[in-house]
């Protein structure tokens, strides 16, 4: 039990001190502009739930469809991919190549372009 509440733990604590540096931040507004910041925080959050409501939608459309031939395996996987990224985000594919032998001892790290799609 302890193994699991500790990360949650100092997660929570974490973002509790975020929270309380965002107030600081805040408290060196004007009231002309917290009005604005909180307007803007309010429009990008209606926004992220929409986005990610419908993107959970799809794939959940999209997993109750049958799929017919390999076009329709692909094209689930594609929408199953949008809805990933509108809900986590787009990050880079991140290949590590460790060559480790005595003559050459180095690390390669090459950041792979995900297919547009």
């Amino acid at each position: 039990m302890k193994g699991k509440i500790q990360p949650l733990i100092s997660r929570e604590v974490q973002n509790k001190q975020q929270l309380a540096d965002i107030e600081v931040e805040k408290s060196t507004l004007n009231s002309t502009e917290l009005k604005i910041a909180e307007t803007l925080v309010d429009e990008r959050t209606k926004h992220i739930q929409f986005f990610t409501h419908a993107a959970v939608t799809n794939v959940k459309q999209a997993m109750d469809e049958p799929c017919e031939g390999q076009a329709g395996y692909r094209m689930r996987a594609e929408t199953i991919l949008k809805g990933k990224e509108t809900v986590l985000g787009k990050t880079p594919d991140t290949a590590i190549q460790i060559n480790n032998t005595p003559a050459d001892r180095s690390l390669s790290v090459s950041f792979v372009k995900p297919d547009a799609g």
